[in-house]
C-alpha cells in the first residue's frame, strides 16, 4: 500500500538513507522518477513499479526493495524488500548483490555473503570490499586474513568508501588487524570518514578529542563531533548530547525536553535497551522540578527494557506487580519477573 506524499517526505526528510552505503543511487533514482515533488510523486511511484517489474530494470527492483526493506512509500516489509533484492542481484545489479550478501551475513550464511560480496565487488561495489575484509577478519566463510582484510579496506578506501577509511583509523587506534597501534595514522583515516558522515569516524573522534587519545583534549571538538555523531543517531553520542543539554553544559542551553527527545531517539528508534531502562526509573521515580512522576509511562519502558535483559527493569516490574500501586498486585508474574531478574543478573 502506498503512502501519502506528506509521509514520504517526513521519512525521506527523517534521514532515510542514512548509514546506506547505497544512499547516492538511491537519492538518483527518487530524483529520476520526482518523488520529492508532490505533483509527481503518485505517477512517479506508479512508474517505478510498473518499470519494476520488467525482468531488466534492475535499478528500479532494488530501489522497490529498498523502501519495501526499510519501509518508506510503503508499508515495511523486509521479507518483500528481499524478494525485490533478489530480483535485482540475479540481473547482476552490484547494489542488489551487496545487500544480499549483508542479508546472508545476518542469517549466518557467511559462505553464501561472501559470494554475493566477491561477485558484487568485481561489478565495482566498493562497499561489498569491506563486506570481504570483515569476513576475512572474523574468519567467517573463509579462513582468517589479517593482511587480505587489510589490503581489501585499503582497496575500498582508494576507490572511496568512507567506511573502509573509518575501519583503517579504527585498525590503526586499536592495534588490529596485526598493525602497530598508532594514532598518527588512525585520526586521518577516521578524518576522511567523518568527512562523509560516516558515524563510527563522527563517534569515535568525539571520545578522542574528548579523552585526549593521542591528541591533546579539546571540549569544543569533542562537542561538535558528539553532536555530528548525535545527528547520525550514534547511541553513545545521543546520551552525551542529552546529558549535556539536560544539564546546560558549556556551548548547549539547558534544555529538558529536548534531552528527552534525544533519549527517546536512542531508545525506540535504536532499539537501545539500557536507554528503555533509564527512561523507565526516570518516570517512576522523576526528578525534582524537572519531570514529573508518570508510572505508567514508566513501567512501559521497563517492559521494553526486560526485552533487552536489563536487570533493572525486571527489578521495576517485580516492584510493580508486588505494590500494585499501579499495575494490579500478581504474584505470578512478580515471580516471573523475579526470574528474569535473577537470570539477568547472572
Amino acid at each position: 500500500m502506498l503512502v501519502s506524499w506528506e509521509k514520504f517526505i517526513a521519512d525521506w526528510n527523517n534521514r532515510a538513507t542514512q548509514g546506506e552505503a547505497s544512499a547516492e543511487f538511491i537519492s538518483g533514482m527518487v530524483n529520476k522518477y520526482g518523488l520529492l515533488k508532490e505533483d509527481t510523486y503518485q505517477s512517479g511511484m506508479r512508474q517505478l513499479w510498473d518499470e519494476a517489474q520488467n525482468e531488466e530494470s534492475s535499478d528500479e527492483q532494488f530501489t522497490v526493495g529498498w523502501m519495501l526493506y526499510i519501509g518508506i512509500a510503503f508499508k515495511r516489509s523486509r521479507a518483500m524488500g528481499e524478494v525485490w533484492y533478489r530480483k535485482a542481484a540475479e540481473k547482476d545489479h552490484c547494489w542488489g548483490l551487496w545487500k544480499l550478501g549483508c542479508l546472508h551475513v545476518g542469517k549466518d550464511r557467511y559462505e553464501m555473503a561472501f559470494e554475493c560480496y566477491e561477485e558484487a565487488s568485481q561489478l565495482g561495489c566498493a562497499r561489498a570490499l569491506v563486506g570481504m575484509a570483515s569476513l576475512y577478519h572474523d574468519g567467517t566463510g573463509v579462513p582468517r586474513d589479517n593482511q587480505r582484510a587489510f589490503d581489501l579496506l585499503c582497496l575500498a578506501r582508494e576507490k572511496g568508501d568512507a567506511l573502509a577509511s573509518t575501519y583503517l583509523g579504527i585498525t590503526f587506534q586499536s592495534g588490529d588487524l596485526d598493525c602497530i597501534r598508532d594514532m598518527d595514522i588512525a585520526i586521518p583515516y577516521l578524518l576522511e570518514g567523518a568527512e562523509k558522515d560516516e558515524p563510527e569516524a563522527l563517534s569515535r573522534l568525539a571520545k578522542i578529542y574528548q579523552d585526549g587519545d593521542g591528541v591533546e583534549p579539546d571540549p569544543k571538538k569533542a562537542l561538535w563531533y558528539h553532536q555530528a555523531a548525535a545527528k547520525c543517531e550514534v547511541v553513545t553520542s545521543l546520551h552525551m548530547i542529552a546529558k549535556s543539554t539536560w544539564e546546560g553544559r558549556p556551548g548547549l542551553k539547558k534544555d529538558i525536553q529536548k534531552a528527552i527527545s534525544l533519549y527517546e531517539i536512542a531508545a525506540f528508534k535504536k532499539g537501545d535497551w539500557l536507554t528503555h531502562s533509564f527512561l523507565a526509573e526516570m518516570y517512576l521515580v522523576g526528578v525534582e522540578g524537572e519531570v514529573e512522576v508518570d508510572k505508567r509511562k514508566g513501567y512501559s519502558y521497563a517492559f521494553v527494557g526486560t526485552e533487552g535483559r536489563q536487570e533493572k527493569s525486571a527489578l521495576l516490574l517485580v516492584h510493580a506487580y508486588e505494590d500494585g500501586d499501579v499495575l494490579p498486585q500478581d504474584e505470578a508474574k512478580r515471580a516471573q519477573f523475579e526470574n528474569l531478574w535473577n537470570n539477568y543478573k547472572s
